[in-house]
């Protein structure tokens, strides 16, 4: 059995150097319906450098109707895990289940996993590095790589990788810095625990949230570019335009509960807006150039997109469109109807 990296924690004693059969790091697993991507995701985990015998993992099931839990249990008997358990989540959400992990841990550190995403080989054993090297107060992440094996879902992933499609949400840098979020860093479960946890009131943008609220505190979060999170976007259009209304609804209500709203997250309620208005002129004669100017600049800011990201410029643009439309409309039906966060609209599920 070999010796783990030793990395400090609160009071310089969590997740001190040990033996690999005892777990380092609690992985909270929120699933519900991933029976297309959950294995993959599991599978990353195992092949950790750090061992599956260093990892507590703790899946958290919110009412699957497909072989998501039958998935999740097989795994559970694939590998010689420190621990492995799958658990029933009464609460359906993703902060209720990060929560009962938080509360079920038994380590010092802390991260999530979603059943759509994968982690480069070393992303645990990189993020405990650079969270030892950084010191108290800091959580750590990697970078953020969309990847899609459909021609609409490479359009998709283009675009919600782009700073001109999300802003600056999806981490991709190449250098090592400090960053505003990243929803899959490591913590400290200390300071995950003195912070609260994660709020249960927010059904979406409950780890944005939660990033800026630990700044606010005084934690920061370190990118480091060498471990890498895969995400496996949302491949039909149908499901875009509903996750990124959900996005923008949730978006409105966290700003307007709590005060917040970063200034990126208006842009696309005043692109809509912009586009209404436009649309009002042409309808009534008085003038087309607002809606081809605003067509013209989508085409042009999608054929960049595409010939950065290598998707195809039509799907591209369309994908382009349809995020900023989509999110803006949520944030301004938020903003006008607080109360549609309350709504199955603003929880629906649709791939």
């Amino acid at each position: 059995m070999r010796l783990q990296t030793t990395t400090q924690g609160e009071g310089g004693n969590a997740c001190r150097a040990r033996l690999a059969c005892e777990p380092r790091i609690t992985v909270v697993v929120p699933v519900r319906d991933e029976e297309r991507t959950v294995a993959d995701a599991l599978k990353s985990l195992a092949a950790q450098t750090i061992g599956p015998e260093a990892l507590e993992v703790l899946v958290y099931d919110g009412g699957s109707r497909d072989r998501t839990r039958e998935i999740c249990d097989a795994v559970s008997r694939s590998q010689p895990w420190g621990r492995f358990e799958v658990r029933d989540n009464p609460g359906r959400t993703v902060p209720h289940a990060l929560n009962a992990g938080l509360a079920a841990s038994r380590c010092a550190c802390f991260t999530v996993l979603a059943g759509r995403t994968e982690l480069s080989r070393s992303y645990l054993e990189e993020c405990l590095a650079e969270l030892e090297r950084a010191g108290p107060s800091v959580a750590v992440g990697g970078r953020l790589v969309a990847e899609a094996r459909t021609p609409v879902g490479r359009a998709i992933a283009a675009v919600v990788t782009h700073p001109w499609g999300v802003g600056r949400g999806f981490r991709t840098e190449t250098h090592r810095r400090d960053v505003p979020h990243h929803p899959f860093a490591v913590w400290r479960r200390a300071d995950v625990a003195r912070l609260g946890g994660f709020n249960v009131d927010l059904d979406r943008n409950q780890d944005d949230e939660f990033s800026m609220r630990a700044a606010d505190h005084g934690i920061r979060i370190r990118l480091e570019p060498s471990a890498v999170v895969r995400y496996r976007p949302r491949e039909r259009y149908r499901g875009l335009v509903v996750q990124y209304f959900q996005y923008g609804l949730w978006k409105s209500s966290v700003g307007m509960r709590y005060g917040l709203f970063p200034t990126r997250s208006v842009l696309p309620a005043v692109v809509v807006w912009g586009l209404a208005g436009s649309l009002g002129l042409a309808a009534a004669g008085r003038s087309r150039l607002p809606l081809l100017a605003a067509v013209g600049a989508y085409a042009a800011a999608g054929s960049v997109i595409a010939a950065n990201r290598g998707s195809s410029r039509t799907l591209t643009t369309v994908a382009l469109g349809l995020v900023h439309l989509s999110y803006g409309a949520g944030v301004i039906a938020g903003a006008l109807r607080p109360g549609l966060v309350s709504a199955s609209v603003a929880t629906a599920r649709v791939r």
